[in-house]
């Protein structure tokens, strides 16, 4: 019996020691910034990792991501830095998605500070065959359009993302929808939801009708943020918008909402919920986490 305990805990503590050490793999790349790991995308020989880090001897003191590629077991095959001299290059928002033709290139959507979008293909060890920078705003009223976050749905990349700025207030948000066929050609953009300030955009998923997408993210109403769910069709269209959340208080918290369709073709969100405020004053509320259908 003893012989068997103790052949346990050396699994486990070989298990954990070789996680450490795949973790400090990556992380010993470069020490100039401290890494963000955005999402662990499996294909079928590995995994990408793509990261928010930095690269002082490449671009400076400019923000940069990383791609890197992993075997089943979890060492590392290739990597590659993505960035300029001339500004940041940021990887985005939570959860993510390749594109994986059927040459085996692979496409990812990195955000570059002022120029949002910024489409880059890698082969498969991670070489980058070509880029396309798309919505630099010629605007200045209009110069800051961020994307949030991008979805591979029927060969076409959609970017729901934010503009801040019209002509009245350049501190109005609302959303954008960007529509980019294969070869990263824009087909449209739209600006979406115009009289919702402070649109903060989140998901694109595709509908469970397989025939239009639907949207999530977060809104600002009577100054207080809410659950936003729309459905809009692939020419960008809006369906229907709803609002979700609890009257006079924060529902967003630190974190992101996410979407899934449901096998009996409804959706479920899951994300945080405001249950108190932790104090007297009601400045902070508390929150846990919530499952709404």
């Amino acid at each position: 019996m003893k012989k068997i305990v103790l052949l346990i805990l050396l699994i486990v503590v070989s298990g954990c020691y070789y996680a450490q050490t795949v973790f400090n793999k990556l992380i010993n790349y470069n020490r100039d910034d401290t890494h963000t790991l955005l999402s662990l995308i499996p294909v079928e020989d590995g995994y990408i990792a793509i990261c928010g880090t930095g690269n002082y001897d490449m671009f400076g003191n400019w923000r940069c991501s990383m791609a890197t590629k992993l075997d089943l077991n979890g060492d590392c095959l290739y990597k590659t830095f993505i960035g300029d001299t001339q500004t940041d290059t940021y990887e985005g928002w939570n959860d993510h998605n390749v594109c994986i033709n059927e040459h085996g290139e692979l496409k990812f959507v990195f955000n570059k500070k002022y120029l949002s979008a910024y489409i880059c293909e890698f082969n498969d060890t991670l070489g980058i065959i070509s880029s396309k920078s798309l919505f630099f705003s010629e605007d200045s009223a209009l110069h800051d359009e961020n994307f949030i976050n991008h979805s591979y749905i029927d060969g076409y990349i959609y970017i729901y993302g934010e503009i801040r700025g019209d002509t009245i207030n350049n501190e109005f948000y609302h959303g954008t929808l960007w529509k980019i066929d294969s070869t990263n050609n824009l087909v449209w953009k739209h600006n979406i939801f115009n009289g919702s300030n402070k649109l903060n955009c989140g998901q694109v998923i595709k509908s469970y009708d397989n025939c239009n997408l639907i949207l999530n993210g977060f809104t600002l109403l009577n100054s207080n943020k809410y659950w936003f769910v729309s459905k809009v069709d692939t020419s960008g269209n809006t369906i229907w918008q709803k609002e979700f959340g609890r009257q006079s208080l924060n529902n967003f918290g630190v974190g992101m909402t996410f979407i899934s369709p449901s096998p009996d073709s409804c959706y479920v969100i899951s994300g945080l919920y405001p249950v108190c405020y932790r104090d007297r004053y009601m400045d902070e509320p508390s929150y846990a986490n919530c499952l709404r259908k």
